[in-house]
């Protein structure tokens, strides 16, 4: 069952994100896991860095897997998921690249694309380690309300308000399309751990919300209400005493 932990500030939250990567690591190294990009993430990002370069930990066994991208298709540019998390961890550890899996935001067919990514995730077995962000509408990666809780990896097309949120992030880097790829409810729920990452005032409404409702699609984070070995890490900002 679901385990929730409160943090006083962001940085608390962070480390202590940052510390079960490492114990799952430590516990197996060839582990895999699946890490999500966004603000929320960022400070375990930063953390993971720091306990790398102090030798604390070491990717190059693991698994990494993408949690979600968007998709542009062929012929159009726009933000690119996979290189911000390039950026900000995978080119600062010891990831071999062999053991990276990321969506093709380019790739002539999403659904094969998506297809691809499920094979490449059924090979290696269950995954050790997913860590999600909650969306402002209750979404886990780019499945939006109404997404069953058994679909696998899968094109998704983005609502109104995840594509405003995504826009004011990414105004700089171009349009965000209205179509993504995302690692499905089925397969986070399969999941040999669940970490959900709750920071801010504005995240402090819906994740109340998701506490307190029996598991509907309509609200996908729910499912993680009667999901084995999840655990939320929230900051004192999104969540109430």
């Amino acid at each position: 069952m679901m385990q929730i932990c409160r943090f006083e500030t962001y940085e608390e939250l962070s480390q202590a994100a940052a510390e079960r990567v490492c114990a799952v690591l430590e516990q197996k190294q060839d582990a895999v896991l699946v890490l999500p990009t966004g603000n929320t993430p960022l400070g375990m990002f930063n953390e993971l860095v720091k306990r790398f370069e102090d030798g604390e930990v070491s990717f190059k066994h693991a698994y990494l897997f993408e949690l979600d991208e968007y998709y542009h298709g062929p012929s159009q540019t726009g933000p690119v998921l996979f290189q911000w998390l390039q950026e900000v961890f995978i080119d600062k550890v010891d990831f071999d690249p062999a053991r990276v899996f990321s969506f093709d935001p380019h790739a002539p067919d999403a659904q094969q694309e998506c297809d691809r990514i499920q094979a490449a995730m059924d090979k290696l077995g269950k995954v050790d380690l997913m860590v999600l962000g909650l969306g402002p509408n209750g979404h886990l990666a780019m499945n939006e309300p109404g997404t069953p809780f058994d679909v696998l990896t899968h094109p998704a097309e983005l609502t109104p308000e995840t594509l405003a949120s995504n826009s004011a992030y990414w105004q700089e880097q171009g349009s965000v399309p209205s179509c993504g790829m995302t690692i499905g409810m089925g397969t986070i729920q399969d999941s040999g751990e669940i970490l959900l990452m709750v920071n801010g005032a504005s995240k402090r409404a819906i994740l109340n919300e998701v506490l307190q409702v029996e598991p509907t699609p309509a609200l996908p984070a729910s499912m993680l209400n009667k999901t084995a070995n999840t655990t939320v890490l929230a900051d004192r900002s999104a969540l109430e005493n």
